[in-house]
């Protein structure tokens, strides 16, 4: 079923209605596709985190620590 904090009606397997804090972390398992939702983090393949708005993939950091964006690449120092 479905678990919702801070609402009766969850429309995912997990939906949290308010603000939420993570003491730790948030580990990512899987890779997914950019996901076909106004704004999301995700794992699009091992060792990488990407960013998207609009279904769109907007920013990329790689396993070598690199910041991909749609037209530039820059490595953070």
């Amino acid at each position: 079923g479905r678990v919702g904090i801070g609402t009766t009606s969850p429309s995912q397997l997990l939906t949290v209605a308010g603000v939420a804090r993570f003491e730790n972390f948030i580990e990512f398992a899987g890779s997914i596709s950019t996901p076909g939702t106004a704004a999301a983090i995700y794992r699009p393949a091992d060792n990488n985190l990407a960013f998207s708005t609009a279904s769109t993939e907007r920013m990329r950091i790689d396993s070598s620590g690199n910041v991909k964006s749609y037209r530039h690449s820059h490595k953070i120092h």
